[in-house]
């Protein structure tokens, strides 16, 4: 048996048998880039069915819901001989009982959202430093109600800050990559996990899947773009708004990015931007949703 490595990719042949083992609940996604090929998907030796399939060109998505607990067979058949594939697993991970007040998550990013940010979170240090969207990412959530907790600054249980300085603030408030590992898990499957659950799915397939994606999210969740040759994540954003506009589906976005105030905002269509970016080449991609 054959297990892919966790969020990384490689080159799986075709007719081999590839083995991930899943608990209740989790999600799986896979992505398969090459042409004639297509996947099936097995669990105690019966043939699974029941998941979403999407296909781009060249290229396959695939989102699966275990409904049970085991290991999940998946083969790849057609007329090529190899096609790269890439696996990603994310669960939900826990309900949790805090209140969260997702309008002031809402209300503090629209007012916080552009340049130079809230001055008592140093937004514009770390804007030249390479990138503030998760400090400001952070307070949002903050502002909602989610507590600080104390601890070693690089543990994934700690999420806190004081000032500045590396000491007075913990990895996961200003990292994307820790952010995820507090809240949800790393690509190693370690976190704290105090969200109440979270995905991952691929740019492509959420544009083409975005009703899906909408009825995940909610004000005061937390979108992440990943690189998908490090899957470190890169980016992260905050959904300040929830509707439907003539007839449509819509989610509203706040972000701050590095040192350019026309990347600081709040407002944006986040369809949009997950569009515009898929047509920039980084529809491969991965992005995380996480539900607060």
């Amino acid at each position: 048996m054959n297990r892919p490595t966790w969020g990384n990719q490689i080159n799986a042949v075709v007719g081999r048998k590839y083995v991930v083992t899943l608990k209740k609940d989790q999600c799986l996604c896979l992505s398969i880039y090459g042409a004639y090929v297509d996947i099936r998907i097995y669990h105690d030796g019966v043939s699974i069915t029941d998941f979403i399939r999407y296909q781009y060109h060249s290229s396959i998505f695939v989102s699966l819901a275990a409904d049970k607990s085991g290991e999940y067979t998946f083969i790849l058949d057609g007329g090529a001989n190899s096609a790269f594939l890439s696996a990603i697993i994310y669960g939900y991970d826990k309900n949790i009982t805090t209140r969260y007040n997702r309008q002031s998550v809402s209300t503090y990013a629209k007012e916080w959202a552009t340049y130079p940010g809230n001055p008592k979170f140093s937004s514009n240090m770390f804007a030249e430093l390479g990138g503030d969207c998760t400090n400001f990412v952070s307070q949002a959530v903050n502002a909602g109600g989610i507590s600080m907790q104390h601890g070693d600054r690089n543990s994934p249980s700690s999420w806190f800050y004081y000032g500045s300085a590396p000491s007075q603030r913990s990895a996961s408030w200003t990292s994307a990559n820790e952010f995820t590992r507090h809240f949800t898990t790393g690509i190693d499957g370690i976190g704290y996990r105090r969200a109440s659950r979270s995905r991952a799915v691929t740019l492509y397939y959420a544009v083409a899947m975005f009703d899906e994606i909408f009825d995940f999210l909610d004000v005061g969740d937390v979108v992440q773009l990943t690189n998908i040759s490090t899957t470190s994540r890169r980016h992260s954003m905050v959904i300040t708004d929830k509707g439907r506009t003539d007839g449509k589906n819509v989610l509203l976005f706040a972000q701050h990015s590095a040192d350019d105030r026309n990347r600081w905002f709040s407002g944006h269509d986040l369809y949009q931007q997950l569009k515009l970016n898929s047509l920039y080449g980084a529809g491969n991609e991965f992005i995380m949703l996480i539900h607060i």
